[in-house]
């Protein structure tokens, strides 16, 4: 379990300016976590990513980090992809290939339950989709803690949960970082509303969010 990386790799004329846009995507569709396919989903087995890579000129390599979720459950070797779109600069174009198929190879033993109940899992979790990381050590330890301190009070557990979530979502890191994109997005486009069924039909506001050759490699096997 783990963030890994995929290397996209700019060839030919890099003297001037380029930047080309990636996205994970995968056609496990809405399949519970549970299934077993050859699939990965973005809702069990790794964090959705996508975004552009500006290349400065001679810049020749950059980076995506794309982090694994163990989820826990015994599965296949499962799959998704990481594509490049959208090139832009003089003369820029797409390589061959512009897609890598990812594998990520299963090491769980047969559990029962829902994994987001145990609380290294629910606070791993929030280091990863709050704030875009691992978690540092003490910080999980610490929040782990939070939860685990409860032993079998049930109602001591629910309420911890709670705090350990908001204690993230009100963290000085996540209010500069991810929050602060949201909040930005809503300034610039303003808000726009959509039909939500949760709880019944209703309406709801939501932000509105509006020649060099690239190629990519994987780096390496995930391991789950």
């Amino acid at each position: 379990m783990g963030p890994f990386a995929v290397t996209v790799t700019r060839t030919g004329n890099t003297t001037g300016m380029a930047s080309v846009a990636y996205a994970t995507s995968d056609t496990a569709g809405t399949n519970n976590c549970n299934v077993v396919g050859s699939a990965a989903s973005s809702r069990c087995d790794y964090e959705t990513a996508a975004g552009t890579l500006n290349f400065a000129p001679g810049e020749v390599s950059k980076t995506v980090t794309i982090f694994i979720v163990d989820d826990f459950y015994p599965e296949n070797s499962e799959a998704f992809t990481v594509s490049l779109s959208t090139p832009t600069g003089s003369g820029v174009t797409l390589g061959s290939p512009a897609a890598a198929t990812v594998t990520i190879t299963d090491s769980d033993s047969p559990t029962s339950g829902n994994p987001i109940d145990l609380a290294s899992f629910f606070v791993h979790q929030h280091y990863i989709d709050f704030l875009n990381r691992e978690p540092d050590s003490p910080g999980f330890n610490f929040w782990t803690n939070q939860i685990t301190s409860c032993g079998s009070d049930a109602q001591c557990t629910e309420i911890r949960r709670i705090n350990v979530s908001a204690a993230f979502f009100l963290s000085i890191e996540f209010q500069q970082t991810g929050y602060l994109v949201e909040r930005l997005y809503k300034t610039a486009y303003g808000s726009a509303t959509g039909t939500s069924t949760l709880g019944g039909t209703h309406q709801l506001s939501f932000p509105s969010f509006g020649s060099t050759s690239f190629c990519q490699t994987r780096s390496r096997l995930a391991g789950e």
